[in-house]
């Protein structure tokens, strides 16, 4: 004898039942969610060291977590003296905005990579490191060192090998130990740094400049360059004044061949018929 299926319960006890999923399901998510959150504050919360990466053109920072997690970064114009710039307000803009809100008491050191900080650069350097660090209230130094070298340990973990560098500046170094034993170039853009971003620019307005005076043959550059630096308006501008002043000259270069012929004619040489 087969039994009837038991009565299906009632559209309240439903709904109160699925209710109850609901709410122990949104119970574990929130509870989940806070553990989560407690888990990233305390991995984030410090102690914390300082990194920066200070060149020509840009200034970089970041604070890591002595396990390695980024607690903040921030940027700043470019640091090199050689290059014109503010060493000590492009670091202390990109360190202010990289600490943030975090708690300064927490940061135990930091290293920073100067370009223009080696040798006869190193002293104004390290008072630049110097005052941006305790401008933004943190105790102790940083350790100042070329960014040649923040460049190589950027690339490997080891203590000894060559780094070959192409940006503002360019050139290559052996490093030992965080230091350059050896280097070739990257000596600022005045009197080195073949193949970087200011050598290349360098070369391109010489070569265009060399075309427009007639000492070189035009290139791709003659236009390209005046339309870069100066605008198209102002080229065109130029271009017409060229053209103004070839057509005064025309009349007088032709007086001068005349008179030219005449000399020839005087000394012997047989007239036109």
């Amino acid at each position: 004898m087969h039994r009837a299926p038991p009565p299906c319960p009632p559209a309240r006890v439903r709904w109160v039942s699925s209710w109850r999923k609901v709410s122990y399901a949104h119970n574990v998510a929130s509870t989940v969610e806070k553990a989560t959150v407690r888990h990233v504050l305390t991995h984030l919360a410090g102690p914390y060291v300082v990194g920066i990466d200070a060149g020509g053109t840009k200034t970089r920072c970041v604070v890591l977590t002595l396990g390695g997690a980024l607690a903040g970064s921030g940027t700043g114009p470019g640091a090199n003296p050689n290059s014109g710039g503010d060493t000590a307000g492009a670091l202390s803009t990109a360190l202010s905005e990289a600490l943030g809100d975090l708690d300064r008491t927490h940061v135990l050191t930091g290293v920073f990579g100067i370009a223009g900080a080696g040798s006869a650069g190193r002293p104004a350097a390290v008072a630049a490191a110097r005052r941006a660090w305790q401008a933004m209230g943190l105790r102790g130094s940083p350790a100042v060192v070329t960014d040649i070298a923040v460049a190589f340990a950027a690339g490997t973990s080891r203590s000894k090998g060559i780094v070959v560098f192409s940006g503002t500046g360019a050139g290559a170094a052996v490093i030992s130990d965080g230091t350059i034993v050896q280097r070739a170039d990257g000596y600022g853009f005045l009197v080195g740094d073949e193949g970087s971003a200011v050598w290349l620019g360098k070369e391109a307005v010489r070569a265009a400049l060399a075309a427009y005076d007639g000492r070189g043959s035009p290139t791709l550059l003659t236009d390209s360059v005046p339309r870069a630096l100066l605008g198209p308006s102002v080229v065109a501008e130029i271009d017409a004044a060229r053209r103004r002043q070839h057509r005064a000259h025309r009349p007088l270069a032709m007086a001068h061949t005349a008179r030219g012929t005449e000399s020839v004619s005087s000394v012997g040489e047989p007239r036109p018929s």
